[in-house]
């Protein structure tokens, strides 16, 4: 089994290069637009009652809960987004109730960011899209102002810093569930650009109420793939296999968690099936009903170990092929599920903000976390094992032979695997990518965009050329 993990790069000089890389355009003037999608993740709009607005018990709506509470790895909540491939930045903005993200001010603050889009590979039909992740540290200010309005911006311009740039980025436009407060930032006939009226929670500090429930997906494990965080969001699953969800929750009160699998869900589709625990919302689901305190290989095989969360583990089969999944993490009340009213941990559901349980109509089941998935024939491509060793005598064993990706004659977008590569243009205008292995990215008759990456890679007959020796 190979393990796959995502390395975030960081500099100023590595984001120079990936807005070289992406924002390269045959059109004149437009390197700079802003992405055409864009769907904020977590949080996100649906509630478990299954109706895209306010619970009928008066609460919060569980996809809009934040809670920075220790889950064993840190003190900070998950955010997710999802735009197409012309992204190469990601902003959220945590804004007071109505106010203005574009507008510099103490209204609003760049709660974080995220200058390294990852691409999974898209299913026919489906065009690529960048995944995006980045933790909040919830501070004091923000929790003493509930409700909050969270921004997501999607930028093709890798300027950070905020105020919101409306020339480059461009906010949540997906159409989201009825009865939302307003947003102090809204474009003219554009959908809802927040999602607003959510709670958050700096877990801290505990005048108020106990710690919300906090939690994240950390690993996921298939037959022939191990991802790991961050690399989750964004995760290649491949055709006929299952996926096993390594999640952590802070520990103590959270009964039991489901994973739900939504068909469709991407930078494109809101969530619109409801995560209310039970299943029937969901294209495909599957619960964990008892944690395992610290992780380790009592949670499972591939689990960390990491002292103060509670580690579950969660394996759904994926029988629907060549799609799209939002992956949602919800803590739930299994009391209802398990006959007999036999719960070990008794009928507590979550804490602070996540109290309670959408069956019973007492309190909310928070989803505390959301990845984006893909499902193809091939899912992400395997690294090349180690070439084979040296022969007999002073020869040199064997040439290990790299893996051949070759465009069209249209305009291309061609990116490598973690090994050796040799990518090749054709007669549009391509835009080619390496990896960590030895490359060679051969531009043909277009104008062609190379980055190298980082190994020792050459870029012969490309007009642009970044990361290359020659």
């Amino acid at each position: 089994m190979r393990e796959i993990r995502h390395r975030k790069l960081i500099g100023a000089f590595v984001t120079c290069t990936m807005l070289g890389f992406f924002a390269v355009s045959a059109t004149p003037g437009a390197a700079h637009t802003p992405p055409d999608n864009n769907m904020i993740f977590n949080p996100d709009e649906f509630n478990g009652d299954g109706v895209p607005d306010a619970p009928a018990d008066g609460e919060t709506k569980e996809a809009e809960i934040l809670s920075d509470d220790n889950d064993g790895f840190n003190t900070a909540y998950e955010f997710r987004a999802v735009a197409d491939s012309q992204a190469v930045l990601y902003e959220w903005y945590d804004c007071d109730d109505g106010a203005n993200p574009t507008v510099a001010g103490p209204t609003c603050q760049l709660a974080a960011s995220d200058p390294t889009p990852d691409f999974a590979p898209a299913p026919a039909g489906e065009g690529t899209a960048a995944s995006f992740t980045a933790t909040y540290d919830i501070t004091q200010a923000s929790n003493a102002n509930n409700p909050r309005d969270i921004y997501g911006f999607a930028c093709a311009d890798n300027t950070p810093g905020g105020p919101a740039n409306t020339a480059h980025c461009l906010p949540n436009d997906v159409t989201p569930g009825a009865a939302e407060g307003a947003c102090g930032f809204q474009p003219a006939g554009a959908p809802q650009s927040c999602v607003a009226d959510v709670h958050v929670d700096n877990a801290q500090v505990t005048g108020d109420h106990a710690a919300t429930t906090n939690g994240h997906i950390h690993t996921l494990v298939t037959p022939s793939a191990t991802f790991t965080e961050p690399g989750v969001h964004g995760a290649g699953v491949k055709n006929g296999e299952s996926i096993t969800v390594i999640a952590f929750t802070s520990a103590g009160g959270v009964d039991a968690v489901q994973v739900c699998l939504d068909q469709f869900s991407d930078d494109e589709q809101a969530n619109d099936d409801a995560p209310d625990g039970s299943g029937a919302g969901c294209a495909h689901n599957g619960t964990d009903l008892s944690p395992t305190p610290g992780g380790g290989a009592g949670c499972h095989a591939s689990a960390p170990t990491a002292a103060g969360g509670d580690c579950w583990a969660v394996t759904v089969g994926v029988p629907i092929q060549n799609t799209v999944f939002g992956a949602s993490l919800i803590e739930i009340n299994d009391d209802p599920l398990i006959t007999g009213d036999g719960d070990p941990e008794g009928s507590t559901s979550g804490t602070g903000d996540c109290a309670g349980d959408t069956f019973d109509n007492t309190g909310d089941d928070c989803q505390l976390d959301k990845i984006y998935l893909t499902v193809t024939p091939q899912g992400e491509v395997a690294a090349p094992g180690p070439g084979p060793g040296p022969g007999p005598g002073p020869g040199p064993g064997p040439r290990k032979r790299c893996k051949r990706i070759v465009g069209n004659r249209g305009d291309n977008k061609l990116r490598g695997t973690p090994g050796c590569d040799k990518i090749i243009g054709k007669a549009g205008d391509d835009r080619m990518k390496g990896r960590a292995g030895k490359d060679v990215l051969r531009g043909g008759r277009g104008f062609d965009v190379a980055f190298g990456g980082p190994g020792n890679d050459r870029c012969p007959r490309a007009e642009i050329k970044k990361s290359c020796r020659r």
